[in-house]
């Protein structure tokens, strides 16, 4: 089963599973942090995805 996770500060690539109403199948986000001029944005859009993000530990 998936666990939740945590965004990191230092920009690890991020699984981000999202359920669709229509489909029943999970979508999988990549986030990658890698770029520093990116970090700004990510860690504002990170505050309240935080609580959505899940790590899938099967991929």
């Amino acid at each position: 089963m998936a666990k939740a996770g945590l965004l990191d500060k230092r920009g690890q690539t991020i699984l981000l599973l999202h359920k669709r109403e229509q489909d029943s199948k999970q979508i999988i986000i990549i986030l990658g942090i890698k770029n520093k001029k990116e970090k700004n944005r990510s860690t504002q859009t990170a505050r309240w995805i935080q609580v959505a993000v899940i790590w899938n530990h099967r991929m």
